[in-house]
């Protein structure tokens, strides 16, 4: 199974960097290890996880916006909680993040066509390109768990 992800950094009105990546084949294989051919959850999740990773510096002590078209990842995010083992475990990597970051997130569900980072997540950069955006490299280590 091939699945993949993006986000996209906004700051002031203006796209300044995004990535769209791959998800490794190690983590889609996991995901799926329990019988789950449904990985939505995970897979709508873990670029929240890569975008406060990859942007650490320029998000922390901010306010910020995070959108999602994903409803449940988006509950997961504000509980803290999913049910899901794996989606849990995103979760748990995510709250360390939030804790280093000292920021201020909300998480709002909006429609995939809405989204700015869907273009992205589908591997398209030609929009962002076009704008002026940079394109960022997604490390290995970023995918860690």
């Amino acid at each position: 199974m091939v699945a993949t992800c993006g986000g996209v950094l906004v700051d002031r009105g203006r796209c300044h960097c995004f990535f769209g990546s791959v998800v490794p084949d190690r983590l889609t294989k996991l995901w799926a290890s329990e019988g789950s051919q449904q990985l939505i959850g995970q897979i709508e999740l873990v670029p929240v996880l890569l975008a406060r990773r990859l942007w650490a510096q320029q998000i922390r002590g901010r306010k910020l916006i995070f959108f999602l078209d994903n409803e449940a990842g988006r509950e997961g995010l504000v509980k803290g909680f999913s049910p899901a083992k794996f989606s849990r475990q995103i979760l748990q990597a995510i709250a360390a993040e939030e804790l280093r970051a000292q920021a201020w997130p909300w998480y709002a569900r909006v429609s995939t066509h809405s989204n700015v980072a869907d273009a992205p997540s589908r591997l398209d950069f030609k929009a962002l390109v076009a704008m002026g955006a940079m394109g960022v490299a997604v490390p290995d280590r970023a995918w860690d768990l």
